[in-house]
């Protein structure tokens, strides 16, 4: 009896701490909704930034890269700029948009980036295959 009541009591200790650090999490989280327009524009902001901080590291390292042809470079170089180009557009979009429709609005544009993102993927996938191997 003695045990299970000591079990009883680590047990709800560690409930008591849980609960603790849920909602420690809850309100540290408790920005802006990303269900309102203000909450989608900082969240895009955010992709939007650390995408082209991506691509921006990426430029100078394919542009060094000697294993990669001129024409794998260029192939490269010319996704980059895809990518930073329609991000661009995306951050637009969402910073003009005023209601929930104007941001669902802008979901082509996102997709557009993801499609640009996938195909870098790819190409920098059979760039590494065609080098020999992965850097």
């Amino acid at each position: 009896m003695k045990i299970i009541r000591r079990l009883g009591v680590a047990g709800l200790t560690a409930v008591a701490a849980l609960a603790i650090a849920g909602a420690t999490t809850t309100t540290a989280h408790a920005g802006t909704p990303k269900h309102t327009v203000e909450g989608v524009q900082e969240h895009v902001e955010a992709r939007v930034d650390r995408i082209t901080a991506k691509m921006e590291t990426l430029k100078p390292r394919i542009a060094a890269n000697p294993r990669f042809s001129a024409a794998t470079k260029t192939t490269l170089s010319a996704d980059i700029a895809k990518v930073l180009t329609d991000t661009e557009t995306w951050r637009k979009k969402i910073d003009a948009a005023t209601t929930m429709e104007a941001v669902k609005a802008a979901t082509p544009a996102r997709d557009a980036v993801l499609k640009d993102l996938a195909k870098l993927q790819a190409d920098l996938k059979t760039a590494r295959a065609g080098a020999g191997g992965k850097h």
